[in-house]
C-alpha cells in the first residue's frame, strides 16, 4: 500500500502524460478549425454566384424602373367602347408600357401572350421577366438563374408599378385622350402573390 502511494505521488513520467494531453487538445482544436474553414470556404465559393444572380435581377429591375417609374402615357380611347382593342403583339419593354396603359384605360386584361420578355444573357446568367396586370398594378417577376452545377439556382425579384388614370369628360366624342401615369409601388424579393388578368 505504501508503494502504491509513493507511485501515485511520484513525478516520474508526468511530463509524457502532460505532453500527450496537450497533443490531444491540439488535435481536437485543429480538427474543429479545419471543419470550420472548409464549411466557410464552400459557402464563400457559392456567394459569388448568388451575388451574380442578384446583380442580374437588380439590373433588370433598374431598367424597368427607368421605363415605367414616373412616366405618363397618352392613350386614345372611345368612351362609347372603353375596352377598345389590344395593340399588336410585342415584347419590347416600351411597347409593354404602352399596351399596359391601354389595358388599364380600357379596363381589360393584359395579354399575357406577350410574356415572358425574351431572356437577357449575361455570361452564365439568364434573366427572364414575366409581366402581368391586376387591379391597375403592373407586376414584373424577374428570375435570374444560372451558375455552376454545384451552385445553380434562381434569384427572384418582383417589381410592381401602380397606375394613375385620368379620363377627361369626353361628352359624346368617339375619340378621347386619357393619361396614365405610372409610379413605383414596391420592389420585393421572391414572387408576389398575384393572378394574371384584369
Amino acid at each position: 500500500m505504501v508503494n502504491l502511494r509513493r507511485k501515485l505521488r511520484s513525478n516520474r513520467g508526468a511530463s509524457i502524460t502532460f505532453a500527450l494531453l496537450i497533443f490531444l487538445v491540439c488535435a481536437i482544436v485543429s480538427g474543429v478549425v479545419i471543419v470550420a474553414a472548409s464549411t466557410a470556404g464552400g459557402r464563400m465559393s457559392g456567394m459569388k454566384e448568388t451575388d451574380q444572380r442578384y446583380f442580374a435581377a437588380t439590373a433588370a429591375a433598374h431598367e424597368l424602373q427607368e421605363i415605367f417609374d414616373d412616366k405618363t402615357v397618352v392613350v386614345n380611347y372611345n368612351p362609347a367602347n372603353p375596352a377598345g382593342t389590344a395593340s399588336a403583339n410585342g415584347t419590347d419593354l416600351k411597347r409593354i408600357l404602352k399596351e399596359a396603359s391601354e389595358a388599364v384605360v380600357g379596363g381589360r386584361a393584359y395579354d399575357t401572350s406577350k410574356a415572358p420578355i425574351p431572356e437577357a444573357k449575361n455570361g452564365d446568367y439568364t434573366c427572364t421577366i414575366t409581366p402581368s396586370l391586376k387591379n391597375d398594378l403592373m407586376y414584373f417577376n424577374i428570375n435570374a438563374q444560372g451558375g455552376t452545377s454545384i451552385n445553380s439556382g434562381v434569384y427572384t425579384l418582383t417589381i410592381v408599378f401602380s397606375s394613375n388614370v385620368k379620363k377627361p369628360d369626353a361628352g359624346g366624342a368617339s375619340n378621347a385622350k386619357a393619361t396614365v401615369t405610372w409610379s413605383l409601388n414596391s420592389l420585393s424579393r421572391g414572387q408576389a402573390s398575384q393572378t394574371t388578368g384584369g
